[in-house]
């Protein structure tokens, strides 16, 4: 994948971690880079600050990793959390 999708996957995921973080109580928007993504994630308040600890890591759908951007850093049966490599941590990280 070339650097420019990757930094377009990046600003996607940034959008969607931001309406978490707004909005997000114990329903999640799944941060995935795909743009027309709306699974829903049930998870607790405090996993999901845990998650946002590092800018880098994102709370995604099982599936819903890139390994060509990002490393699986655990999977549960229903999330799954990434962390973005160097590459693109110009954008996600604020």
């Amino acid at each position: 994948m070339d650097l420019h999708r990757k930094e377009r996957y990046a600003r996607n995921e940034t959008m969607a971690r931001d309406v978490n973080e707004r909005f997000g109580f114990r329903r999640f928007t799944c941060e995935c880079g795909d743009a027309n993504c709306e699974t829903v994630i049930e998870i607790p308040l405090a996993i999901y600050q845990s998650i946002r600890a590092d800018d880098r890591r994102f709370l995604v759908a099982p599936g819903h990793e890139m390994p060509e951007m990002e490393d699986l850093i655990v999977r549960h049966a229903d999330w799954a959390v990434v962390r973005k490599y160097d590459a693109v941590a110009h954008i996600v990280e604020t």
